[in-house]
């Protein structure tokens, strides 16, 4: 019996999104909530902490891919830093999408705040990126020119998804503020 070739592909892209999605999260918060939110909350209140780690999550997803280099030395990653920069000059759509990650780092480290570990943002952000790989399987875009208010296809790259994230971001936060954990 020859399985389905869409059960197949379903299969596939549930499994790559899974996958990517768990890999992903798991690095990610490690390193932004779990290491860098970590610290700087030791020596900073919690918001203030969550903003400026919010704000390097955001800007570290504006490094492209890596550059070729023909001889590595010491000083290669100076030379490589400016050809993995964002082209910005060319995307209508980054100040939204720094933005929104900004947005959901700082949830991210609230669910951190408020929960007390790591498992509860390494699930939502899974989650997220479950969503969003799922969105891009099922969907296409039918406009040949993308607003920036919609986006470009990616849900985190447009501006409708700002109200929302920031309406997640003050919940969360009124929740520790009524029942704060002990720092």
């Amino acid at each position: 019996m020859v399985p389905n070739p869409e059960i197949t592909e379903w299969l596939r892209h549930l499994a790559n999104a899974i996958i990517a999605g768990l890999v992903v999260a798991v690095i990610e918060e490690t390193l932004f909530r779990g290491v860098l939110f970590g610290l700087l909350r030791r020596d900073l209140p919690w918001h203030w902490a969550a903003v400026l780690g919010s704000l390097f999550f955001a800007a570290m997803h504006f490094l492209d891919q890596k550059p070729e280099l023909e001889n590595i030395s010491w000083t290669s990653g100076f030379s490589a830093l400016p050809g993995m920069l964002h082209d910005f000059s060319s995307d209508p759509y980054w100040p939204a999408k720094f933005a929104n990650l900004t947005l959901a780092g700082s949830i991210l480290c609230a669910i951190w705040q408020r929960t007390g570990n790591l498992y509860c943002s390494i699930g939502l952000h899974a989650g997220w990126i479950f969503c969003l790989k799922t969105n891009g399987f099922l969907t296409q875009s039918t406009s040949k020119s993308p607003t920036v208010f919609w986006g470009n296809g990616q849900i985190s790259d447009g501006w409708a998804a700002t109200p929302l994230l920031a309406l997640m971001l003050w919940h969360i936060i009124q929740s520790n503020e009524e029942n704060p954990q002990p720092d």
